[in-house]
């Protein structure tokens, strides 16, 4: 089998190519958790926020859900700490 020889410019463009759509995946993988996680503290919120509107019925939601400020308060924090430690 013979090899092909590609000139350099293609080369470097393939692998400037290679570069754009590894980042644009490690991208969309980091924007799928946060979007993840966005949904479940909108559910938990909601859940909350049900849980005051018909506390008859919903009062399960507040009690299982009566640390959510303290951990969504958590989250952030821990996202800014890492947003802090690489610059």
């Amino acid at each position: 089998m013979q090899r092909v020889h590609l000139p350099t410019s293609s080369i470097q463009e393939l692998l400037g190519v290679s570069s754009v759509i590894q980042s644009d995946s490690l991208f969309a993988k980091d924007l799928k958790s946060k979007t993840e996680q966005a949904v479940q503290d909108t559910i938990v919120a909601t859940n909350i926020i049900e849980g005051f509107k018909n506390p008859h019925q919903s009062a399960a939601y507040l009690k299982n859900h009566a640390s959510f400020p303290l951990e969504y308060v958590w989250i952030i924090i821990v996202k800014y700490l890492g947003m802090l430690t690489r610059c």
